[in-house]
């Protein structure tokens, strides 16, 4: 039988009532503003988060799962997330979510998905377990993050890293090279100046030295590619960048490819840098080629001379008017389409499928032709191909070819000075002794850098010249130009060198240094230098 309760206690018992309905209500309050909070987080955090059962059916997932692949969120409720996600008809083998619930920890992957759009994509999947009370593991949350972005960057800091190590082979081995080719160029014109110009062998050693050059500047192509240095304008003729860099892309692009070559600009002399030059054409045939590379086609390369006047200068990018030189390069590729051919050269902008291109060629090369003064336009038909037009100034204070052919038969200075050469490579000292002797010098050669030091430190006076490399064992032609200008600080020196980032002409002219020779040096240069210096110091 109850016991019945007195009026105070009924009430006592009604207000405990009262408050534990009230602490019910908050309770209530906190959870509903806990699960607010919570998919609140979920729906605005920029990854995709879904939540799998057991049997990889989709329990929820947020917006940002939707805007991976293109879709609305109800989609994908209810359905097998292997079918959703990854167009699978089973369970995708390097599911994160398998191993969590094998496990009970959390799992990771990176992988590259496709949307129903057909966006290509790369993602990072990270699963984590869903426990049930007994600890059993009911399913997994799956928390998806774009990474393509980060992917592209690692990609190019890759590149960039190949470059530079690149870089550093290719000096390594252009200072070997420049100093080879050094003693074929020298070789060559001590042969030349013994052998009649009518003789056949004239010729055949003319030839080769003409090869000697073209892989001259082959060598400094590859080192401007692979390294970059400050850029310096100065005079350069265009058609013959446009030839040398056109025999370098023959070897470099299918032989479906045929390359014509249409010269006939009379004034085609720019003021530019060669190193921008160089990689402007690059990034211009490449893209051509590129149009063409499944079918073969024509790659058609030409040059012009145009003035521009007040009226076209306005229609064209609101060029300076005057005299221009235009390089035209035509491809018959699949062409561009309408829409993307004021696109083609915003930064990263790419039709290339991935690993292709970085979408960075096209702006790169827009801004080295603004930068010279000049503009690019294009023309294309989609299934027509394309003709990319670059518009470069004139610049009208060169030398011409005709200087230039005078300049090379001018009778070279001569002496009667004491000079003392260095350079680790026997052959070298053998020519250069030829050469000098020939120019009437007085000659002493050391292969070493100490050999020489002790030599100048016994007989200071002996010498009117100091002629030294800069890449040698023990000491390099920096620090041994240091040393004997502590003995004799009004010595005049010389520093040649095939290829060194250490050192550059303004570097080596602050350390006293008189001159700068950048191997293999041509030997009216060498002579005109010598002289220079020589007759420099005297005053």
């Amino acid at each position: 039988m109850s016991k019945k309760l007195t009026y105070q206690e009924l009430k006592e018992r009604v207000k405990e009532l009262e408050n534990e309905a009230e602490s019910h209500q908050l309770a209530k309050e906190s959870l509903r503003e806990s699960e607010e909070r919570y998919r609140s987080l979920v729906e605005n955090i920029n990854f995709g988060v879904t939540m799998i059962d057991s049997d990889y059916n989709i329990v929820m997932t947020n917006i940002g799962q939707g805007l991976l692949f293109r879709k609305s969120v109800s989609e994908f409720i209810g359905k097998k997330c292997f079918k959703e996600f990854e167009k699978r008809e089973v369970v995708c083998p390097h599911c994160p979510g398998t191993r969590t619930m094998n496990t009970g920890q959390p799992a990771e992957v990176e992988i590259e998905d496709v949307g129903d759009d057909g966006t290509r994509f790369n993602v990072r999947i990270q699963a984590f377990p869903i426990f049930q009370q007994d600890s059993v593991v009911s399913g997994f949350i799956e928390v998806v993050e774009d990474i393509t972005e980060k992917k592209k960057m690692e990609s190019q800091l890759l590149r960039a890293q190949k470059m530079e190590a690149i870089g550093i082979l290719a000096g390594g081995i252009a200072h070997d090279f420049n100093n080879i080719l050094w003693i074929i160029n020298g070789n060559i014109e001590i042969a030349l100046t013994n052998i009649p110009g009518g003789n056949p062998v004239h010729y055949n050693l003319k030839q080769v030295d003409d090869a000697c050059k073209r892989a001259t500047d082959l060598v400094e192509q590859i080192v401007s590619f692979s390294s970059p240095k400050e850029h310096v304008r100065e005079p350069l003729k265009l058609s013959s960048i446009i030839k040398e860099s056109l025999k370098l892309l023959r070897s470099t692009i299918p032989t479906t490819i045929e390359i014509r070559e249409i010269i006939s600009a009379e004034s085609d002399f720019i003021l530019a840098d060669l190193t921008q030059i160089n990689q402007l054409l690059l990034n211009i045939y490449t893209n051509a080629a590129h149009a063409m590379q499944e079918i073969g086609g024509v790659l058609e390369v030409s040059l012009i001379d145009i003035v521009i006047d007040e009226k076209e200068a306005v229609l064209n990018d609101n060029l300076t008017p005057g005299k221009y030189v235009t390089l035209s390069v035509r491809d018959t590729g699949h062409g561009i389409k309408p829409e993307n051919i004021e696109r083609i050269f915003y930064p990263y902008f790419t039709t290339k499928g991935d690993g292709e291109g970085t979408g960075v060629g096209l702006s790169l090369s827009l801004g080295i032709v603004k930068n010279h003064g000049g503009t690019i336009t294009v023309e294309s038909n989609p299934g027509h191909g394309a003709v990319f037009h670059v518009f470069l100034p004139v610049f009208d204070k060169h030398k011409t070819e005709d200087d230039l052919e005078t300049e090379a038969f001018e009778t070279l200075p001569t002496g009667n000075e004491r000079i003392l050469f260095i350079d680790d490579e026997e052959a070298v000292l053998d020519m250069v002794k030829q050469i000098l002797k020939r120019l009437d010098y007085k000659v002493s050669v050391c292969q070493s850098p100490i050999e020489a030091l002790n030599s100048f430190k016994a007989q200071s006076e002996k010498y009117d010249l100091i002629i030294t490399d800069q890449t040698m064992p023990h000491m390099t032609g920096v620090n041994l130009a240091k040393e004997i200008m502590s003995i004799r600080p009004n010595i005049p020196i010389i520093l040649c060198t095939g290829y060194s980032e250490l050192v550059s002409e303004e570097k080596v002219k602050s350390f006293g240094i008189k001159a700068y020779l950048m191997k293999p040096i041509v030997w009216s240069e060498f002579a005109k230098t010598i002289r220079k210096v020589l007759d420099e110091n005297k005053c």
